[in-house]
This record gives C-alpha cells, structure tokens and sequence, in this order.
C-alpha cells in the first residue's frame, strides 16, 4: 500500500512540472520509419598478431644431465654455457668408457698369455689417457714378459712416478724391480722391493727380496780378496776391487774391472810426500751392476796402486722421474795425517719435474705452445734440484790409507 502510494505522488508531480512554458512541442508524427538501435556488434576476435605466440616445439638434445652438487654455485651460468658443460662431461665419460674398454681387454688377453694383444690393447688405452698409472704399470708388466727391457723401464718409471693408490704403486715398485734384476741392476730392484713392501707387505715381494740378498752375499763370498790375476779374464767386482792387491798402474787397475774406467782420473799430492803415499788419484769406475759412475781413491806408494774405498756415487740409469744423484771430489786436505776428500752432489732434476712434465703433456697434448708454457710454469714452482757437500775421512791403519767409516 505504501509502495501505491508512493507512485501516485511521483506521477503528480511530475505532471506539474513538466507542464510549464518551457516544455518542447510534441513533434508532429513522422511517416519515417523509426531506426532501432543496432544490436551489439558480436566480439571481435583480437587479431591473430596481437595473441602471443605459443613457443616452439624444441626437440630434446641427448645429452646427459650435469648433476648439481649441493650448494654450488650456478648463478650466471646461460643455457649454453650447461650445455657446453654437459657436452663436455659426456665427452670426458665416453673417453674414459674407452679406456676402460681397452684396460679389460688387455687383461683378458693376459690371462689368456697372448702378451702381445694385451700390450697392443694397453698401449691403445693409453694412447687415450697417456699418464694412467694403472695401464702404464700393467703395460710394463706386459713388456716385461715380451723380453721387452727397454720399454717395461719405460712404463714402469712412468708408472711409479704417476700412481695413486698405494697397491698399484707397490706392484709397479715390483714389476719395475724385476726388469732391474733382468738388466743387470741387483742394487736397483733392491730398493724397489724395499719401497712396494714398505707400501704393501706381500710374501711375493717378501720371497723375492731375500732370494736376491743371499744371491749377493753368495757372490760376495765367492770372491776372492788375493788380488786379480790377469789369466783368469774374471772381471773383478767392486767389492773386491777394494779388497785386492795393489796393482802395477791404474790401466790395470782398470783392466781387472772390465775396463770400465771412464779416463777422467783427477789427481791429488800430498803436502809431503812419502814411499807410503806418494800421490794418489779419484778414478771413476763405470759399474754395470750398479748402473753408476763409482769414484774411488787410488793411493800410489811403493808397492803400486791400490784402492782405498769409495768416495762419490752418480746414478747412470737415465730414467726420466727417478731422481739420480751426481757427485764429484772438490778438493782434498790434509788434517793430523788424515785425508779429507771434500765432495759436491746434486740430483740431476728437481723432484716432481716427470710428473709435472706428463701432466702437461696430457693436458696439451696437441699444442707445443701450451705444453711448454705449462711446463715452464711447473718447472719455476719446483725450483733448483737438490745440492749437498760432504766429507769422507781416510785414516792410516797398518800402514795403509783407508776409508774411516768409524
């Protein structure tokens, strides 16, 4: 009722107000027909350049997926550059697959005994990867079992100048101290199996070390201390060398070992000479057992020229990573009838130099330029070889000149 109400009362005044002088006529009817609004244009599709563009289908590259390691840094890295890495960890995984490849099949032919097609293989797998201590150690196994000598030396200095774990060092000690023996080098495989067993015991290593010490105490025993005698055409050993009779001159000094002296003898006089020492010499002895240059004093008296005992030691294995020691006498004096014989020595290459330079050589294998910069690099940072001076004292003890080791 009231909403009645409420509509009657708008309608009257509307009705006064819109009666007023100021009303606009009521237009005469038209016969033009009335134009309807138009309907609402339908919607219009947005253009298809105005819509974004879906992005384009990409086909997945088939690479292997670079794992993140935890908490590693990887902002800034682009799309490329992930990829550049994942291509290349794939690249370094396929090489090493390779490799492996070439180590299993070398073993298998091993076993097999064809040591020819295990070398071939192992050399193979090294070409791919030229510093593997396990493939240059099994390598020089292989060689070894050829007859091979020079080229088992090869590997196996390689070897245990680049191996790792202590088990592949210590067997590379041992094939490396097998090839000595074979070559003439009792001295050297000595050492080697020393070195293996102090990385590894092992009753092999153990059996053969004892068998070449008693090998060479026998030969010791056999000796004999009377001097050389120019018909039996026996070369002395250097131990006897020491023991022997003085000889008539230093050329036959050197016949008796083989003829071995390199020539290069120095000489020392005493401040007052005497029948007793009248001059004495620093004779070099090329000895093949030890693979050394062995300098020894020579004394010259009445009764010829004898061997007074050992004075410089320098290394002739020329293995490239095996640190060989060079000596040489710098003088002699004279203290309270004791001879002092002054002596110089260094290595002939800085330690670490062989691994330094195989390591360059394996990271630039393709690039002269680089390899050598990068050894240059590595040779400034391990500095000079190592140098040392020492004195060795001789003492007269029943008349005779002789080394005091006491």
């Amino acid at each position: 009722m009231r909403d009645v109400f409420l509509l009657v009362t708008l309608i009257s005044m509307c009705s006064s107000g819109c009666s007023g002088t100021d009303q606009a006529p009521t237009p005469t009817p038209s016969t033009t027909p009335v134009l309807e609004p138009p309907p609402p244009p339908p919607p219009i599709a947005a253009p298809a350049t105005t819509q974004p563009s879906p992005a384009p289908s990409v086909t997945p590259t088939a690479v292997t997926p670079t794992a993140v390691t935890p908490g590693a840094v990887t902002h800034g890295d682009t799309a490329a550059d992930r990829i550049a890495r994942m291509q290349a960890n794939a690249a370094e995984a396929s090489r090493m697959r390779a490799r492996d490849t070439h180590l299993r099949a070398g073993r298998r032919l091993a076993h097999a005994n064809d040591h020819e097609g295990a070398l071939r293989e192992l050399e193979a797998g090294l070409a791919i990867t030229p510093t593997d201590a396990t493939l240059l150690c099994e390598a020089g196994l292989q060689a070894y079992r050829l007859g091979r000598l020079d080229a088992a030396l090869d590997h196996l200095n390689r070897g245990v100048a680049r191996a790792g774990p202590p088990s592949t060092k210590a067997a590379c000690l041992y094939n490396l101290g097998r090839v000595l023996e074979d070559r003439g080098d009792p001295g050297g495989a000595e050492y080697c199996y020393v070195d293996s067993l102090a990385l590894r015991p092992n009753a092999t290593v153990s059996e053969r070390l004892e068998a070449l010490r008693a090998s060479a105490d026998e030969a010791a025993d056999d000796e004999s201390d009377e001097g050389w005698d120019e018909d039996d055409g026996v070369a002395l050993s250097l131990d006897a060398l020491e023991r022997a009779e003085p000889f008539r001159s230093i050329a036959e000094m050197c016949s008796a070992v083989g003829g071995a002296c390199d020539g290069d003898d120095q000489r020392f006089a005493p401040e007052q000479p005497s029948e007793t020492l009248r001059e004495f010499f620093v004779v070099d002895i090329d000895s093949r057992e030890d693979m050394a240059l062995v300098g020894f004093l020579v004394v010259h008296s009445d009764r010829g020229f004898r061997v007074a005992g050992r004075v410089t030691w320098t290394d002739s294995t020329d293995s490239y990573g095996r640190l060989e020691a060079v000596e040489h006498v710098t003088g002699v004096r004279f203290e309270g009838g004791a001879v002092i014989v002054e002596i110089a020595g260094h290595y002939d290459e800085p330690e670490g130099e062989a691994e330094a330079y195989w390591r360059c050589e394996s990271d630039h294998p393709d690039d002269d330029d680089a390899r050598e910069a990068c050894f240059d690099e590595a040779r400034d940072d391990l500095g000079e070889p190592e140098h040392w001076t020492s004195t060795i004292r001789f003492v007269t003890r029943d008349g005779q000149l002789v080394r005091d080791d006491g």
